[in-house]
């Protein structure tokens, strides 16, 4: 990302944001900390199925990686809730 002179923070970006792809077994502890019983999340199907085409093969890495949410956020006795569409439709659907 370019820096720009109105940046708050040079160069910073949202690129990682909350990073929860890496750190989901500490915010989920942290959930269950907090009491939460449901977390509601999204699954980005561009991260499933990169090429929108099932023919081309799926991402068996983010397949991996909302199983191990889901066993995580049930291991703690929270409820998984998936939103199966938030706008990230791949580009091979359109």
């Amino acid at each position: 990302c370019p820096v720009s002179s109105v940046m708050g923070v040079k160069g910073a970006t949202g690129n990682v944001a909350n990073d929860f792809y890496h750190k989901y077994k500490q915010d989920i502890a942290m959930m269950a900390s907090m009491g939460v019983r449901n977390y509601r999340f999204s699954i980005a199907w561009p991260r499933i199925v990169p090429t929108g085409v099932m023919a081309e093969g799926i991402n068996g890495k983010g397949v991996k990686f909302y199983h191990d949410v889901i066993d995580e956020l049930t291991k703690h006795r929270i409820e998984p809730i998936i939103t199966m569409y938030h706008w990230d439709l791949p580009q091979g659907l359109l």
